[in-house]
């Protein structure tokens, strides 16, 4: 596993358990400023479930709100809860990574560019813009290939298997 994965996985807990607490409607004010900050910043609730998985659903509504039947809510619970879980994980990868980034850039470290492009970095002055746009450009780069691997799979015209294959052999330097 890549140094830099695995630091970010140490803080998973952490953000598991703050977005655990935001749910249940028991967060501090500082938490939720947080989250909401993360929010507007596009590292929460802006992953693939949040698109892709809704965009599927939808082109299978008719598996999910049959003909009144016996299988009819047990699958639609079902699915409601994978889409809710999957996003809990999503969500809690994002907030992992942002808080890391954060956490490194506060303590004065420069040269942090992860899976981003040095001048994009450079150019930004906010401290926390800055780990938004390292963390969402570290989890792009790591679930892109899945992504791709997965709508391609589907039988989606929109990725050539050229494309998904070099996007599957790409080694991203993150310290």
């Amino acid at each position: 596993m890549c140094p830099a994965v695995s630091k970010i996985s140490t803080d998973a807990p952490g953000a598991f358990r703050g977005l655990v607490k935001e749910q249940g409607k028991k967060e501090s004010l500082e938490l939720r400023a947080e989250l909401n900050r993360a929010r507007r910043l596009g590292i929460i609730s802006s992953g693939w479930v949040m698109q892709e998985v809704d965009d599927f659903s939808k082109a299978y509504e008719q598996l999910m709100n049959p003909k009144p039947s016996f299988f009819r809510n047990p699958l639609k619970a079902y699915w409601q809860l994978a889409k809710h879980w999957t996003n809990l994980r999503e969500n809690v990868i994002r907030l992992a990574a942002f808080r890391h980034f954060k956490t490194r850039i506060e303590n004065g470290e420069r040269g942090i560019y992860a899976a981003s492009k040095k001048p994009q970095i450079d150019a930004i002055r906010d401290d926390t813009e800055r780990a938004a746009k390292l963390a969402r450009e570290l989890i792009w780069r790591l679930w892109r290939p899945l992504t791709l691997i997965l709508m391609n799979s589907l039988n989606s015209p929109s990725d050539s298997p050229e494309e998904i294959s070099s996007f599957a052999n790409m080694a991203t330097p993150i310290r």
